[in-house]
């Protein structure tokens, strides 16, 4: 056989695998996409550690028992999307039980509420999927602190240490409510969480100071305000540092609000 007709064989060959292996892989169904679902605990219902919760899904623990502003790595969720069963035990009591859809990519759960002032509450925030991109990082700030005995009470301004509402944000944050995903410049940000004052933006007495943010390129940061200013001081959590600016219960002077009413119009 001629080297023309050896070739020809094994480009024939070649092809034949190539072809093979391609209509294999448009046969086999696609693997889902992963769903990942990190947890944390960032419920004031008590000034001790002790305080501890334990959360399920589908009938699974996650991360085990967990105290007060602790969290979870993200854990994989068999079988892709879907509706969820989640819970939060107490004391071994069930005493969150619903249903959430959770969707492809990386998803929050995170306990929240003091258990006087307002229930024991889920969020579950799904996860930013775009990149920073250079020289940028990601910010997101979500209010989980419990400040007051209305919703309306519970209202702050994030500020920039220019006294002004930071990056544009808009007055009057809401308990349970979410900033958008703000893509920003990295660097230092000196935030200060402000009552919300009818004197104009950034006018109302400081809630929570805390300590500098650093915004390193590519990251993407979720800025819990937390504590109820009785139970545990008010300050601020983030996944890769937890808990900044809490030691512990604050002085037995503190504040002991009512339970939250409807907000008022």
């Amino acid at each position: 056989m001629s080297i023309r007709s050896v070739l020809r064989c094994l480009f024939v060959s070649a092809a034949l695998i190539a072809l093979t292996a391609t209509a294999a892989a448009q046969a086999e169904p696609a693997a889902p996409a992963a769903v990942r679902v990190r947890v944390a605990h960032l419920a004031p219902f008590a000034g001790s550690d002790s305080a501890t919760i334990a959360v399920h899904i589908d009938g699974a623990a996650v991360g085990g028992t967990m105290a007060y502003g602790s969290h979870t790595d993200y854990v994989a969720i068999a079988g892709g999307a879907g509706d969820r069963l989640i819970e939060v035990l107490r004391d071994g009591e069930v005493v969150i039980s619903e249903t959430y859809t959770l969707a492809d990519g990386d998803t929050s759960v995170v306990v929240v509420g003091d258990d006087n002032v307002v229930p024991l509450d889920l969020l579950v925030l799904a996860e930013n999927v775009d990149e920073p991109g250079v020289g940028h990082a990601g910010l997101r700030i979500t209010h989980a602190a419990v400040l007051g005995a209305t919703i309306d009470d519970t209202k702050v301004d994030v500020c920039s240490q220019t006294g002004e509402l930071f990056n544009g944000s808009a007055a009057g944050l809401r308990y349970l409510r979410t900033t958008s995903n703000r893509l920003l410049p990295i660097g230092d940000y000196d935030l200060k969480i402000t009552r919300t004052d009818a004197a104009g933006d950034c006018a109302g007495p400081i809630a929570i100071d805390p300590p500098v943010l650093t915004l390193a390129e590519g990251t993407k940061t979720n800025l819990f305000l937390v504590g109820d200013g009785h139970n545990r001081v008010l300050a601020v959590f983030t996944f890769a540092d937890g808990l900044i600016g809490d030691d512990g219960p604050p002085p037995s002077s503190g504040t002991l609000y009512l339970p939250v009413l409807a907000a008022s119009s």
